[in-house]
């Protein structure tokens, strides 16, 4: 009888967690369809880098600054946000259909969107192109090629694409120990730090903000922890405190990098809030659908404006093409989705993981 009331009262605790996260993120699901959107052209920004690097010139020095500070924090609060819906909706409990659901919308989409371009890279090296140095492929062993292929343990040549990969992991280990989570969600996100801190995990993660800011994700669901309570300080997060976490940790704890990106992504949540206050912000969110598209495919156009002498210089006119890039590069991707899903939509639904854009 006793067992009876324990499994009972266990189901109906787990009942309403679960019920308090959904609620909070259909109030806040204007502000999560427009931070995936917000963060990756953010690190669309970070990955079309201002060159060269040169600490006597001002404006390549307050580059690399932002670069290394605000532009990191989109992969943490996006893996925050990931933790937080996979716990919040259950995915944990239902092994085949989470591992299925993950292998369409995230492997998939690596696959499709890696492996044309580790073909491509190639075939430009063989030409003698000197196209991603990080990867020679030509005369390169089987290692080298599962590597650039599927990202065993290093980037992919896609580069941006390691953090599906990642994400994919971490899914698979929210399965393994999500009930470990729901059950003891404070010591197991302690071990997870450890882990995550000391690199305890060897090549399972390729980015470990990305393992431990999963599980705090799942740890503010299964707690309910609203840190939307911080919206009213929204302005003073914006401008003063996370401005001072950056300065912070860049000057003077440099080497405390997992810490600064956790406590950076969750600042960051408040200061899309606040971001929000600007209609024209709100209304940009219409097209948070693309934010994937862009997602998977602004590597190979960075790659082109490279080749077409198109970087970002360190002069005025050299910042001012950084910051409009993202936008360029964004807008060449939407259009190419539109097109892709008015001519193959069921394709174009399939090598975006079943995200369906639509033929608009």
């Amino acid at each position: 009888m006793n067992l009876t009331v324990n499994i009972q009262d266990q189901t109906d605790d787990t009942d309403n967690w679960r019920t308090v996260a959904k609620k909070h993120i259909k109030a806040n699901s204007l502000r999560i369809h427009f931070a995936r959107l917000f963060l990756i052209l953010i690190i669309v920004m970070l990955h079309f880098r201002m060159e060269p690097v040169d600490t006597s010139n001002a404006i390549s020095s307050v580059h690399e600054f932002i670069r290394e500070t605000f532009l990191r924090l989109p992969v943490p609060l996006l893996s925050i946000m990931s933790g937080y819906i996979f716990f919040a909706s259950g995915a944990y409990e239902t092994v085949g259909k989470t591992l299925s659901a993950k292998m369409r919308s995230l492997i998939i989409p690596f696959l499709i969107f890696n492996t044309p371009l580790v073909l491509a890279v190639y075939v430009a090296q063989f030409n003698g192109m000197a196209l991603d140095n990080r990867i020679v492929l030509v005369g390169a062993g089987l290692r080298q090629w599962l590597e650039a292929l599927f990202a065993i343990t290093e980037q992919p040549v896609n580069y941006p694409l390691y953090f599906l990969r990642d994400l994919f992991v971490v899914a698979m280990l929210g399965l393994l120990i999500g009930r470990l989570h729901v059950r003891f969600a404070l010591p197991t996100l302690l071990t997870i730090a450890i882990v995550a801190y000391g690199n305890l995990d060897g090549f399972l993660i390729i980015r470990d903000d990305v393992l431990l800011c999963f599980f705090l994700g799942g740890y503010l669901a299964i707690s309910q922890v609203n840190i939307s309570v911080l919206d009213k300080y929204g302005w003073a997060i914006s401008i003063i405190i996370l401005p001072a976490i950056c300065f912070a940790f860049h000057f003077l704890f440099p080497e405390q990098r997992l810490l600064f990106r956790v406590a950076g992504g969750l600042a960051f949540w408040p200061v899309i809030g606040f971001m929000l206050e600007s209609n024209v912000l709100r209304r940009a969110s219409a097209y948070a659908k693309y934010a994937f598209p862009i997602y998977l495919m602004h590597a190979p156009i960075i790659f082109a404006l490279l080749i077409a002498n198109l970087g970002a210089q360190a002069s005025k006119l050299g910042a001012m093409w950084w910051i409009i890039a993202p936008l360029v590069i964004a807008s060449l991707i939407i259009g190419f989705t539109k097109l892709a899903g008015q001519l193959v939509p069921r394709l174009a639904g399939i090598a975006l993981g079943g995200r369906i854009i639509g033929r608009t």
